[in-house]
């Protein structure tokens, strides 16, 4: 029956079928596919949103544990313990009433700003040594984002805190809060208290701080012979927590992450709601079990809310403590987009039947028209006699078609001689185009043969038109250029056939080239859909020329640029020292002189007389040094006595270092240098004032020599705070230069090192630094000296 259908029927049929089976095979592959897919990707969120929740919370709590660690070896802490705990424990008219009296009830602050009061009105010890630990403390909450910060001593007594709440001032090993976690805590550090280590107990409501969430961590104090001397430990805010927890990040609209204890009570908060939950809601699961028993995974399970969700499942640990983390999502919300597709492919699947069948009825009527036609018409054409007329029979079948093709054929061989009889005149007038035109042009097949070329090109080349041929290859040309030296230096059949497949290399390229001395032309060729290419010469040479003018304006412009700036930095950071010993000591000249006897007045006013001419004599060598900057004078040689330049040196600094309360250490015999005397004194004022600057009160800097062949090793050491080491690798980089504040918010220009080391070089030394950060830093200063005759061997 199929065969005896009409053939536009058939294709039809066929048409419509295959593309309906291949639409109903895709949809059902696709949705099958995807679905899987689907789930399985939304699984791996959810691992992935888990493990970057459990991270992010492993590293808070380790972050909290180290710096408990740190602050509990911090010599300030330890101090601030001892001092607080004697003078509490002095106060002998019951110690706990006196001091909530005078911190809490009298505490002019309200209640939730408390930590403001630096010291009581009471004038007791313990108040002046409140006054000078608090702020370090309560600015440590502050940064760490604790929600208190307490101090115990051995025998339980909290005698610190910065919150000030109602625990302050009580014993916790047998006072009112002795059975919370934090008092409990006290008695277990107490008695493990060799273990040294951190102590973390978990989340309870803690009655002192309104009956919310507290979770502590803490650590054993210990003193000389290692002896224990009290507990250091932090209150841990629950918003912090839930600030890890919480984001929404990923989510969805439905999901979020829950932390549980072993309890089987939360420990955050939900993102749906703002009602405190952390120790009020159960959260009783599967999920939540395996979890705490050390298990990871994903599964699917009915929650609370009676709602099917989605749960990866995961725990972390901190000491003793044990967490399980939950990240939940509605199945709803993933299979959404499943739902959605699978509606889509219908509506697709309908459309695509509708469309298919009409355009396979078409196509299947257009391709049954041309398929059979045959006559003496198609043999004369094939035999490529074009003259022929082709006759139409009037038939609108398949052979009807035919003639119509052959008669189109006929008249398409026609209208092709008239083309080309029309390109032949359009040659000639491209022709006349381009010997008008201010480039140099010419195009080469294929096979490298020239086929065009205007005279703008000949001029270039240089010889006569005569000489060129039908068969003048690239080759011949550019043998010619090469021989001309156009191409550089080499055999010049090599070059030439290098820059042929320069050519042919690329669809476009550019280059230059000159075919006279002096003249430089730009060669930009591109290939033509044959195979060949066309050159475009155009003469660049006063660009070029111009070009390099403004390069050279522009570098001499940034030159001076950075002269100027870097001269007028040197002078504000050369200057700074000077003039801080100038109005300190004339401050307190000026504060003091009513008590200062008439050598004391003399003494002062000669300082300041000092300083200042110390200024002026400073920027007298700023100015010299910028002379050197800009090569209008030479330095200075001359031999000079090291030591005593440095004690000088030291004196004009002799503010600074009292101010930072720093032990200076001067170790050197008596040496003889020889160089600009000015350029040493800056280095080293700029040197051992960067010292100072980066040095803790307190702190100490070693000064020190070593003789080595010729020359002298100065070495300035300090027990800073020392240079990050991608900061120490940029330091005598004038790009990086920067400034970076002193330990007491000294400032400055960034540019002292830079001053350093060209004074340094330019008496042909070298200047080495070496710091680790947090330790220090040594500066290394070589310069030539004065071998002494006791030193000098004969041979």
């Amino acid at each position: 029956m199929f065969h005896n259908l009409k053939i536009t029927t058939k294709y039809t049929v066929v048409i419509v079928t295959l593309a309906l089976l291949a639409s109903i095979l895709t949809g059902i592959v696709a949705y099958v596919t995807t679905s899987s897919e689907l789930r399985v990707s939304s699984h791996d969120n959810l691992k992935a949103l888990l493990v970057a929740r459990k991270s992010a919370l492993a590293n808070y709590l380790s972050l909290i544990a180290e710096d408990l660690r740190f602050q509990s070896q911090n010599p300030l802490v330890l101090e601030a313990l001892y001092n607080l705990s004697t003078s509490w424990q002095k106060q002998t008219d019951n110690p706990q009433s006196y001091f909530q009296q005078h911190y809490i009830l009298e505490n002019p602050f309200p209640d939730k700003r408390r930590e403001r009061l630096d010291r009581a009105t009471d004038g007791s010890l313990y108040s002046q040594y409140h006054f000078e630990y608090h702020p370090m403390f309560r600015a440590l909450r502050e940064e760490r984002g604790y929600h208190d910060i307490f101090l115990f001593d051995a025998q339980g007594n909290l005698v610190y805190t910065v919150v000030k709440e109602t625990d302050f001032s009580t014993n916790f090993l047998e006072g009112q809060w002795r059975e919370t976690n934090l008092g409990k805590g006290v008695r277990k550090i107490k008695a493990e208290a060799e273990a040294n280590e951190v102590f973390f107990f978990d989340f309870a409501l803690y009655e002192p701080s309104n009956n919310q969430p507290a979770s502590f961590v803490a650590h054993p104090l210990r003193g000389e012979n290692d002896q224990f001397v009290g507990v250091l430990a932090f209150q841990l805010p629950v918003d912090r927590l839930n600030s890890l927890i919480l984001s929404s990040v990923g989510m969805g609209k439905t999901g979020e992450v829950i932390v549980v204890g072993d309890d089987l009570l939360r420990r955050s908060n939900s993102r749906f709601t703002s009602d405190q939950l952390v120790l009020q809601e159960r959260v009783e699961s599967d999920v939540v079990r395996s979890a705490l028993q050390g298990q990871q995974g994903v599964m699917s399970y009915e929650n609370s809310d009676g709602e099917n969700v989605f749960a990866a499942f995961d725990f972390v640990d901190f000491q003793n403590v044990r967490w399980a983390l939950i990240a939940e999502i509605e199945e709803g919300e993933i299979l959404a987009p499943i739902q959605r597709m699978k509606q889509s492919l219908i509506i697709e699947f309908v459309l695509i039947a509708i469309v298919v069948t009409a355009i396979g009825f078409k196509v299947s009527r257009s391709l049954a028209s041309p398929i059979v036609k045959m006559t003496d018409a198609m043999t004369r054409l094939t035999a490529g006699d074009f003259k022929t007329e082709i006759m139409s029979s009037g038939r609108q079948d398949e052979i009807g078609g035919m003639e119509d093709a052959l008669q189109v054929f006929r008249d398409t061989a026609i209208e092709r001689a008239k083309a080309d009889q029309k390109l032949v005149e359009q040659t000639m007038l491209l022709q006349v185009v381009l010997d008008n035109i201010a480039h140099g042009i010419v195009l080469f097949d294929h096979n490298g043969r020239l086929l065009v070329y205007n005279k703008q090109y000949l001029e270039k080349l240089d010889f006569n038109e005569d000489l060129l041929d039908g068969c003048t290859s690239f080759n011949d040309l550019a043998f010619h250029f090469a021989q001309r030296g156009a191409y550089g230096v080499g055999d010049p059949k090599e070059l030439a056939q290098e820059r042929l497949n320069f050519f042919r290399s690329s669809v476009e390229t550019r280059s230059e080239i000159s075919f006279r001395e002096g003249e430089v032309c730009e060669a930009l060729s591109r290939q033509t859909p044959d195979g060949g290419f066309v050159i475009v010469y155009t003469d660049v040479t006063q660009d070029r020329v111009q070009q390099q003018e403004i390069l050279r304006q522009r570098d001499d412009l940034h030159l001076l640029n950075q002269q100027k700036n870097r001269f007028f930095s040197i002078i504000a950071h050369d200057l700074r020292n000077p003039f801080n010993a100038l109005l300190g000591y004339s401050d307190y000249f000026k504060m003091n002189v009513s008590n200062m006897s008439g050598e004391q007045v003399l003494e002062y006013a000669d300082t300041i007389h000092q300083a200042a001419q110390q200024a002026y004599d400073l920027l007298e060598n700023l100015l010299e040094w910028s002379r050197v900057q800009m090569n209008q004078i030479e330095y200075d040689p001359q031999t000079f006595e090291f030591t005593a330049m440095t004690q000088q040196v030291l004196k004009e600094l002799s503010v600074l270092i009292d101010e930072k309360n720093l032990k200076i250490n001067l170790q050197s015999d008596q040496h003889v240098l020889i160089g600009d005397r000015n350029m040493t004194g800056t280095v080293l004022r700029n040197l051992i004032g960067n010292a100072i600057k980066f040095t803790n009160r307190g702190g100490k800097i070693d000064l020190s020599t070593e003789k080595s062949d010729r020359f002298l090793e100065i070495y300035i050491r300090d027990n800073g705070v020392g240079i990050k080491e991608d900061v120490l690798t940029k330091l005598f980089e004038e790009e990086a230069s920067q400034s970076t504040m002193g330990t007491d918010g000294e400032k400055g220009t960034g540019l002292g090192l830079l001053i350093c080391r060209d004074f340094v070089e330019k008496q042909g030394g070298e200047i080495q630094i070496k710091s680790n950060q947090g330790k220090g830093t040594e500066i290394t200063i070589i310069l030539p000296r004065v071998i002494a005759e006791d030193e000098i061997t004969l041979h």
